[in-house]
């Protein structure tokens, strides 16, 4: 038998007011229940999570209050993200150790070149991933490019109708 429960709000169980779920309980056996609680800012994002083992996880948010700037496990580890406004998409991500992560992004908010952190010298960043496109009336094409290493790199090409549907891939 499996059973779930959702409260909000921090009501009781089968209350509604905002509709905010503050607490998801699996039933294990019996009437124990794997708890997981979630805290909300004022404006109903969540701010804090807590896992059936008591580990959380806290966010805080960009100045905007639209998307996570930075996320702290439990173990005391961030991960930090800027976004990019027009298209929603992380430009800039850094990871549990502090390494940068960056994405260039064209006009049409399509993403051109994916940077990461060098391996000899973490603190450089070089091209990991870098997208070519060929926009004709009719159809579009792609050409991404995957860098191994600076001397080998694989050559990828996506071709795809007038309405953005795949038609062909190939790999080099």
């Amino acid at each position: 038998l499996a059973e779930e429960k959702y409260t909000y709000d921090n009501l009781a169980y089968g209350s509604v007011n905002v509709g905010n779920q503050t607490k998801f309980e699996k039933r294990i056996s019996g009437t124990t229940y794997a708890s997981t609680t979630k805290t909300y800012n004022t404006y109903g994002l969540p701010t804090q999570e807590k896992d059936p083992r008591s580990n959380t996880t806290t966010y805080t948010y960009d100045a905007l209050n639209i998307y996570v700037a930075t996320s702290t496990n439990s173990a005391g580890q961030a991960v930090g993200y800027v976004y990019d406004y027009s298209n929603g998409k992380p430009k800039f991500k850094f990871d549990e150790n502090s390494r940068l992560y960056h994405t260039v992004f064209d006009a049409l908010d399509r993403p051109l070149q994916e940077k990461q952190p060098d391996q000899n010298t973490p603190t450089t960043l070089v091209t990991k991933t870098q997208y070519a496109y060929t926009d004709t009336k009719k159809n579009f094409a792609l050409q991404k490019t995957s860098n191994l290493n600076s001397a080998t790199s694989t050559n990828s090409y996506q071709y795809f109708d007038g309405v953005g549907r795949p038609v062909q891939t190939r790999t080099s």
